[in-house]
């Protein structure tokens, strides 16, 4: 592991110095990139030194975290708007429940009906 990650930091010290012959700049940004529409002609150590590429490498950034927090947030609400429909659910299951209870108190059982007929006889 030790000796990979040393190899893969000689490697790109050549590739930013422009010593290695072999630099392929089309295929550096494909590997590392999400997207196959960025494709840049440019060493990696040049990124650095033009203001323009820094600005463009910016404002694409910039824009991504944009969308990040307006799909959290469109997320956010989704959640909010379906936690105010179960809590309406619960109040209406406890409303059921309630009347339930009041019907309960309502029904009459055996003794109470033998204490009527005793209450008329």
């Amino acid at each position: 592991l030790k000796n990979m990650e040393k190899k893969e930091d000689n490697s790109l010290r050549r590739y930013c110095d422009g010593r290695d012959g072999a630099w392929r700049p089309d295929s550096f940004f494909i590997e590392g990139a999400q997207c196959d529409k960025e494709k840049w002609a440019v060493r990696p150590g040049q990124i650095y030194v033009s203001p323009h590429l820094i600005s463009q490498i910016m404002s694409k950034n910039t824009a991504k975290a944009e969308l990040k927090k307006k799909e959290k947030k469109r997320k956010k609400e989704e959640e909010k708007v379906k936690a105010k429909a179960d809590k309406k659910s619960k109040k209406h299951r406890k409303d059921k429940k309630g009347n339930k209870d009041k019907d309960r108190k309502k029904k009459k059982g055996k003794k109470d009906k033998k204490e009527k007929k005793e209450k008329k006889d």
